[in-house]
């Protein structure tokens, strides 16, 4: 078991996760920022991953009283239901991104949105339909893994915005770029070569 403290205290401890045969990441509070500020999206995440890829993941949003589950092959549940694959009803495409991509457009992207602060928050508005995507600014594997799997299952990408698959420990300088569909992700990373800011 690997938690965000514990690789802040030992950084070496990351590089062993995409190797390791089985591994627990734990993220106890996740969107910290948001906590001391009194906002509610904040929770927990924790994932087990076999051989570099996640096979169960766990997000609980604290406030909300909500719990996501994602099995690899088993779909995603909420509070024990299942969740139908998302679809947009709008006709551009929301997302939430990071400060320098406020200018983020294109034919079919609506204005963007900041990020929550939190990724318990952020993937999970994915899963319900609630967001198109997201533009992230961190590689912490505890902060995507869970949402890896949670929108995979439901038919999502993510991926660093050059294409190459996310992994524990990387060194792409790119952007982490999530979308609930695979042509939703191709249409927001081309915007986004567009806009020629796509590195860290």
């Amino acid at each position: 078991m690997i938690g965000e403290e514990a690789v802040a205290a030992d950084a070496s401890l990351r590089t062993l996760i995409d190797g390791a045969e089985r591994v627990w990441l734990v993220d106890p509070v996740d969107g910290t920022g948001n906590f001391v500020a009194g906002n509610p999206d904040f929770g927990c995440m924790v994932v087990e991953l076999r051989s570099g890829t996640p096979v169960r993941s766990w997000i609980w949003q604290a406030v909300r009283r909500r719990m996501f589950h994602a099995a690899r092959g088993g779909g995603v549940h909420l509070d024990g239901g299942r969740l139908p694959r998302p679809r947009s009803r709008r006709s551009r495409l929301v997302g939430g991104v990071t400060a320098e991509y406020a200018q983020l457009r294109g034919a079919s992207l609506a204005e963007p949105w900041p990020m929550t602060g939190s990724c318990t928050e952020d993937y999970p508005l994915m899963a319900l339909g609630e967001r198109d995507y997201l533009i992230h600014n961190g590689t912490y594997p505890w902060d995507h893994w869970p949402g890896v799997l949670l929108l995979t299952e439901m038919g999502g990408r993510v991926a660093f915005v050059d294409g190459e698959p996310f992994t524990s420990s990387s060194p792409n300088p790119h952007k982490i770029l999530a979308a609930r569909t695979p042509e939703v992700w191709d249409t927001v990373a081309a915007a986004v070569r567009d806009l020629n800011i796509s590195r860290g």
